[in-house]
């Protein structure tokens, strides 16, 4: 039975055919690595999608941080692995395992899915498979372990019920221990698998499907969950919530990537819940109540997390930031603190009208940030209909404010095709596309965009608009078709949803359990990456629903009404369906309710009055609540825009936020450059060159290194790296040129860096580099490598002598094998890459080509002139042919050789 270093080392060999292989090497800072011997309760979470969007997941995040803080449990990551990554994995019979210790999933406890998008689904099938874990829950063993799932999917369960044990239903801080807790627990009992699932669905907000009868219902023609099919089993199934988010406090030793993710930041969540209730927006409704993170937890949380990971941006996440109660102060002191570090502050969304000047001033201090503005709907009487609770003038206002702030792009979220949508509601997005458009080039000139985005309304559960039908795909294909016409001659970019992917999201939104049978069906097809437009196969799905007999329409083009049972009755979000039927009804009629709040309370739910209560009890005397700005006081952001909520008046000690220009890079200050050599080794060998800077400028912060930033749109860290290493090659002297505004003790810095550096980097030397020194890439003109050639090469290579090496060793035979090559007067080589073929000859680059003393390494001399060179490989190929792709290289030295004498690039850090 092969073991985790096995598995490691057997998936490092392959890594360099695939896309993006940093994806699949852990080993990131601050990951958490435990011995799997002594730790009773080993849980495995995966994100169904590739590692980029994964790692930005908060949930993910937050998971990862309150189980590994318990002693006697584990928590480690695997991620659905891209098809060109799948395919390598089967070929060799090797499982998807975790990047912490490459433990297999199937060995584990507990694996748990967190489902953030319906066309994932058949991801979930692709992880199990590769996992060798039964793909359903009915064909699951004693040994097998519990398979779970949470997330805003989930509140529609059903489409993958018979492909998971137990679901968790709303917060899953307290629920995820719990269960794992519970489950670990009667397993060291022994007792019976389907007795365990029975004690599970007693915990408050799980969902454990085998235990519930389903019945067609005769109306609707649905699969419906009607009643337990034990005794004990609750009915219907309560979400789960967490009303005080202060007692889970957000985790601040979050992994930092290799590679760039989506939210590629710390992310701090302050608030959860939105106050507004759009009706289109699932989010809105499955995480009421309302609850907000203090402003001292929030700050704490952005220091801490700033100083373990390095990251140079902090996003505030929420459904809606700028409702927050005190947002002014919050980001006006949490800028004061970050802004002379070069620490941006960023939010995940904001409505146009809770967006103020004092907003826009401040978070542009550091960095321009994206800009995006939600308008949802194209004219009055629409976003009437799906209470967006914002005007023309707050869309047109927020433009004002961005593009005379110094923003030069801006970003429109529109939706098509939602209830009662007339044509002028669509001729609307275009005519606020170029208001704003105007707007900019007022302020900006020709440098003003705008780009605008139209998706497709898809029905969710739990919202007004359950029982709303999709609109068809011809009709959105011409609303799409019109916007992007009008938009290209009106000078607005434009983006679409492909149309045949939103209706499959819609039907798995809207479906019941049969629809597991079509998911397995399309993965047998070879379905995977849904969501990926490059990846959506609508042939295959098409075919797997004419196989299973089910016809997708059923779940998009009819309308239902509130007396319908519906696939997810059975849970209960505390929502009532009584008050979603008659927010339906005023939005047919299209009147429009003002935010929730605290004062402001409709009765939604049983929660209501907790709801108010713990807002009020939390504001109470919090002088947070309201802000300041440098022109006197700022009023607090709350619902509807108003000033409900204290604010701070004069005579209360605040400090006036600096000017913009305070905060840029000083000028005339003193300016430190050094030179260093570090090591490149082990799995970290698969960065890329940018990815590498990403990793260093980080580990930089980490160490307290007062980094020198460039002066443009996005600063970033001033580093400059030697000839870029090949990805997958190791090295022991790679070299960077890099500057501080505080001179440095060389052995502390040496200390400090190496102490923040993930394993496989390590810095050896740094020396003081004079201003005016030329750059790394035009002094380096010779490299040398290392090569470890397996010997089923050397012998292949050695065949080729035709008998003319008998009486030789091996050893010796490969030397002549080496030497007749190296008298070669070309050696003609075609580099491919991307698009682009290129005929060129290595040998004016190949300076040497020597055996060592004993085994098979062999050691390569190049030269180089300005970047231009020979690539290792690319010799290798030559000489052993199939399978040198995959030889192990090292680069050991760069040398500049100059006037007849070879130096180090330390050495040479002066001006010439």
């Amino acid at each position: 039975m092969e073991n985790s270093s096995d598995y490691r080392r057997r998936i490092e060999e392959f890594l360099h055919k695939v896309e993006k292989p940093v994806r699949y090497i852990g080993g990131e800072w601050n990951q958490v690595v435990k011995d799997h011997s002594t730790t009773r309760i080993k849980v495995a979470l995966c994100f169904p999608d590739v590692y980029e969007i994964g790692m930005s997941h908060l949930g993910f995040r937050l998971l990862y941080g309150i189980l590994n803080r318990r002693d006697d449990m584990l928590a480690e990551r695997a991620f659905t692995p891209w098809p060109d990554m799948q395919a390598e994995l089967t070929a060799r019979g090797l499982p998807l395992t975790t990047l912490e210790s490459a433990t297999p999933l199937n060995e584990f406890d507990v694996v748990g899915f967190s489902l953030q998008f319906e066309l994932c689904f058949t991801n979930i099938l692709s992880a199990l498979a590769l996992s060798h874990i039964p793909l359903r829950s009915a064909d699951r063993g004693e040994d097998d372990p519990l398979v779970i799932a949470g997330g805003p999917v989930v509140f529609n369960p059903e489409p993958v019920a018979d492909f998971i044990d137990a679901f968790i239903i709303g917060d899953g801080e307290e629920t995820a221990v719990e269960l794992a807790e519970a489950w670990v627990e009667m397993r060291e009992q022994d007792r019976p698998r389907a007795e365990m699932l029975r004690e599970l669905a007693r915990i408050p907000g799980v969902y454990v499907p085998s235990l519930y009868k389903v019945e067609i219902d005769r109306t609707t023609g649905f699969h419906i969950v009607k009643r337990p099919a034990a005794r004990g089993v609750p009915f219907p199934v309560k979400r789960r919530i967490i009303m005080n988010l202060d007692s889970y406090p957000f985790p601040t030793d979050i992994v930092v990537p290799f590679t760039e993710i989506v939210h590629d930041r710390v992310s701090v969540e302050i608030m959860r819940g939105c106050q507004v209730g759009c009706r289109f927006c699932q989010a809105g409704y499955i995480y009421r109540p309302v609850r907000e993170r203090s402003h001292a937890a929030i700050m704490e949380t952005a220091r801490k997390s700033l100083a373990a990971t390095g990251f140079d941006e902090v996003g505030l996440t929420s459904l809606n930031s700028g409702e927050y109660p005190g947002i002014n102060r919050l980001i006006s002191e949490m800028m004061d603190e970050l802004a002379p570090q070069r620490t941006g502050v960023s939010f995940s969304s904001l409505r146009a009208n809770s967006l103020t000047d004092h907003l826009a001033k401040q978070i542009q201090r550091v960095r321009k940030t994206g800009f995006t503005i939600a308008p949802e709907a194209g004219t009055e009487r629409m976003r009437r209909v799906i209470n967006k609770n914002i005007s023309e003038e707050d869309i047109l206002q927020a433009c004002r404010m961005a593009f005379s702030n110094g923003w030069t792009h801006i970003k429109l979220y529109f939706m098509i095709g939602q209830p009662t949508e007339r044509w002028e509601d669509v001729e609307g997005i275009l005519d606020i596309g170029k208001k704003c458009l105007a707007i900019g080039r007022e302020h900006q000139g020709r440098r003003a965009r705008i780009s605008l985005s139209a998706s497709s309304f898809i029905p969710k559960p739990f919202t007004p608009f359950q029982w709303c039908p999709m609109e068809n795909l011809d009709e959105i294909r011409r609303k799409q078709d019109w916007l992007k016409s009008a938009c290209g001659k009106a000078g607005i970019r434009f983006k679409w949803h492909h149309p045949e992917l939103s209706r499959l999201e819609g039907v798995f939104s809207l479906g019941d359990r049969a629809l597991g049978d079509v998911i397995e069906a399309a993965w047998k097809r070879g379905c995977a990456f849904d969501g990926w437009t490059e990846k959506l196969d609508m042939e295959a799905w098409n075919e797997a629903f004419r196989d299973c007999g089910i016809d997708p329409e059923t779940y998009l083009t009819r309308s239902f009404g509130p007396e319908d049972a519906l696939p997810w009755d059975h849970l209960d979000i505390g929502v009532t369906k009584k008050f979603l039927a008659g927010d339906l009804e005023k939005a047919l009629v299209e009147v429009e309710e003002e935010t929730c709040g605290g004062d402001n309370c409709y009765g939604w739910a049983p929660f209501a009055s907790a709801c108010t209560g713990f807002l009020h009890q939390r504001r109470e005397g919090d002088v947070y609540f309201g802000g300041a700005g440098a022109g006197g006081p700022v009023p607090a952001a709350v619902p509807g825009g108003g000033t409900r909520l204290p604010v701070l008046w004069q005579g209360t000690q605040v400090t006036p936020a600096p000017s913009p220009d305070a905060d840029s890079e000083p000028e005339g200050e003193a300016v430190y450059r050094f030179r260093a050599q570090f090591t490149k080794e082990g799995p970290i060998r698969f960065l890329s060159q940018l990815d590498l800077g990403r990793v260093l400028a980080r580990a930089f912060r980490r160490a307290g290194v007062s980094q020198v930033y460039s002066s443009s749109f996005h600063p970033m860290p001033r580093l400059a790296f030697g000839p870029a290493l090949a990805v997958g090659m190791a090295s022991r002297a790679e070299f960077l040129d890099f500057e501080t505004r505080a001179f440095l003790r060389l052995d502390e810095f040496l200390i400090r860096i190496n102490a923040t550096l993930p394993p496989g980097l390590r810095f050896l030397v740094v020396v003081p580099l004079e201003r005016g020194a030329p750059s790394l890439s035009k002094i380096v003109n010779r490299v040398l490598y290392r090569a470890e050639i397996p010997l089923n090469l050397m012998n292949r290579a050695v065949s080729h002598l035709n008998g003319q090496g008998e009486g030789l060793t091996p050893h010796e035979a490969h030397r002549v094998v080496l030497s007749r090559f190296l008298e070669r007067e070309k050696l003609p080589y075609t580099r491919r890459r991307e698009h682009k073929v290129r005929q060129m000859d290595l040998r004016p680059f190949l300076l040497g080509l020597t055996p060592a003393a004993e085994g098979q390494d062999i050691r390569l001399m190049f030269s180089m002139d300005n970047g231009r060179t020979a690539r290792p490989h690319e010799v290798l190929s030559l000489l052993y042919g199939e399978g040198s792709e995959s030889v192990l290289v090292t680069r050991l030295e760069q040398m500049v050789v100059r006037g007849g004498k070879t130096l180090s690039p330390l050495l040479v850090a002066g001006r010439d």
